[in-house]
């Protein structure tokens, strides 16, 4: 049953998760990849600018074709057989987490947006 999941579940849902999906193909970066990032989650999103920054090139995660079920179901099933390669991409979410530097990157947003347009 899809719900509204609590902030304090937040975390234990990514626990129990092998991996996040990210469907959102329109180059925008989402929220919920950074945070499953963050709590060491591996991550299949598009292969977008974004995402693949956001993911060490893959390395956090795999990357499929925007639009594309078939690449979708690909990535799906990749990410499915290999739990080795999914334990070390989990590794790399944490550890690409711990050296982003958040707190500047807030800071920089709330400085671009209170500037004057």
């Amino acid at each position: 049953v899809m719900d509204f999941v609590p902030d304090e579940e937040v975390a234990e849902l990514h626990e129990a998760s092998d991996v996040a999906v990210s469907a959102r193909g329109d180059g925008g970066t989402s929220g919920s990849l950074i945070l499953a990032l963050t709590l060491g989650t591996p991550v299949i999103a598009a292969a977008t600018a974004g995402n693949r920054e956001l993911t060490g090139d893959g390395r956090a995660g795999w990357h499929f074709v925007p639009r594309s079920v078939d690449s979708l179901g690909d990535t799906l099933r990749a990410a499915s057989s290999d739990t080795r390669l999914r334990d070390d991409k989990a590794r790399c979410a944490a550890q690409l987490a711990a050296v982003t530097p958040w707190e500047e990157i807030a800071r920089e947003t709330a400085r671009l947006l209170k500037r004057p347009r």
